[in-house]
């Protein structure tokens, strides 16, 4: 099941920015990784293989994953991805709750 599901994931993540119908199915299929590691592997390749990721796509990519250590490892990764870097900050706020985690991501954001 795995193979078949990684197989699939491929054939969804091309240009999913402008599709919303295979974001969908991507998001069905990610779904179905039960590994923590593989999750977040599949949807970094995913964000990469795309080229360009909406915020709200992004939002809810992050909604995967329960830490904030893991939200800012993907928050970070993505934010050369996000076509609306202006509303990046939408992410930050909706996303975070701590202070610090918010300080540190929008420190992050200026240097890039």
């Amino acid at each position: 099941l795995k193979i078949d599901v990684f197989h699939q994931l491929t054939a969804y993540t091309l240009i999913f920015y402008r599709d919303s119908k295979k974001f969908d199915n991507l998001i069905s299929l990610l779904r179905r990784i039960d590994s923590h590691d593989d999750l977040m592997h599949r949807i970094q390749v995913a964000i990469g293989d795309s080229g360009l990721i909406s915020t709200t796509q992004l939002n809810k990519l992050i909604t995967f994953f329960s830490t904030d250590l893991d939200k800012v490892e993907l928050a970070k990764m993505a934010y050369g991805y996000v076509n609306e870097t202006q509303s990046y900050a939408q992410i930050i706020n909706k996303t975070f709750v701590s202070d610090q985690t918010k300080i540190h991501l929008n420190q992050y954001i200026q240097r890039h």
